[in-house]
């Protein structure tokens, strides 16, 4: 029963997230056909749209699988992309999807008062990596 359970994870990010993303998925077991890197445009600076998130969790759970992570990103490292926290953590909420914020790249520039918002929500998330 555990093996097919497993195979019904489903974890999410943006075609933004940084490739090790991908790779420590694989690690602890999650099929490649249930990684979800959700498409970005220009149009909104390569973020991850909570729309498009929406879309892809509620098929997910219709096709019987099982939301369980979602990588959200403060600055790409090939587009200093900043995901929009705060509305993307009250989706994943409704999912019960633990949230991980990988700022690693811009998030201590979130020091100075005028980047502070790029971290509205954080303290709703389930981890933080800074460094």
């Amino acid at each position: 029963h555990d093996i097919d359970f497993a195979s019904k994870l489903v974890v999410y990010g943006s075609d933004q997230t940084h490739s090790t993303f991908r790779k420590a998925c694989k690690l602890v077991g999650i099929r490649p056909s249930n990684i979800r890197l959700i498409p970005t445009t220009a149009k909104s600076n390569f973020a991850l749209s909570p729309l498009d998130l929406q879309k892809a969790i509620e098929a997910d759970v219709a096709a019987g699988l099982v939301p369980v992570y979602l990588c959200v990103t403060v600055g790409t490292t090939s587009t200093t992309a900043v995901d929009p926290v705060e509305q993307l953590v009250h989706i994943a909420t409704d999912y019960d999807i633990w949230v991980h914020v990988d700022a690693a790249y811009a998030g201590s520039a979130c020091i100075c008062p005028e980047f502070r918002h790029y971290l509205d929500g954080i303290e709703h998330v389930d981890s933080l990596s800074l460094a």
